[in-house]
């Protein structure tokens, strides 16, 4: 899967969100179907296409950490011969919350300082099998944030500069420098035109997650 391929497949689910789960002539939606966990399935699947030594990723994963003696809810966790070595947090843009990506990154630079190298406990989605893994030393919790827009380019270059303390703990990974893939009046293919995917932001993320 190409950097592409997995946003037009967002494209696409932005759409497909627009229309009623069981079509009627008579039934029209508002608002659209929320995207957030067809976007977490579809960023799975590209890194573990891209990354055949990953083991497994668990999405939206409960993960109880023994030390903290908290639940953690992470969108995606990476998972190599049973030890965890990275989270993501995934964001469609900034709209959510403005003011509070620098905050988001703190608590997630928090969390991971305070579990490096401790135990977990999962169990599986499907078979609710409990297991147990281990948290890497070298943790990180890396925030992908699809689209730039949403919010002005000062406001964001200023919580890139803040989180830069936080590397290699926290980084941030921008997939869409200009457009957004929720845009009407075009087919799929024309908004990927013209949106400027940032082939930067993915190979970052891919050596970032790569071991």
């Amino acid at each position: 899967m190409k950097p592409e391929d997995l946003i037009l497949s967002i494209v696409k689910a932005y759409q497909a969100a627009r229309k009623p789960y069981h079509k009627h002539e008579r039934v029209r939606r508002g608002r659209s179907h929320s995207i957030s966990s067809i976007t977490e399935d579809l960023i799975a699947e590209f890194l573990a296409t891209n990354d055949s030594s990953i083991d497994v990723i668990y999405v939206d994963q409960p993960i109880f950490i023994e030390k903290i003696k908290k639940q953690l809810y992470p969108d995606i966790t990476i998972v190599r011969d049973g030890v965890i070595e990275s989270f993501i947090d995934i964001k469609m843009d900034i709209g959510w919350n403005r003011q509070g990506l620098t905050d988001l990154c703190k608590a997630h630079y928090k969390i991971i300082r305070s579990i490096k190298g401790s135990e977990c406990r999962m169990r599986d989605g499907l078979t609710k099998d409990l297991r147990a893994l281990k948290i890497s030393k070298s943790i990180s919790y890396n925030v992908v944030l699809i689209s730039r827009t949403n919010i002005s380019p000062k406001i964001l270059h200023t919580h890139e500069e803040k989180k830069q303390k936080l590397n290699p703990d926290v980084e941030l990974f921008v997939l869409c420098d200009t457009g957004h893939p929720n845009t009407y009046g075009k087919t799929p293919k024309e908004i990927v035109k013209g949106l400027s995917i940032s082939k930067e932001s993915f190979k970052r993320l891919k050596n970032k997650l790569h071991k």
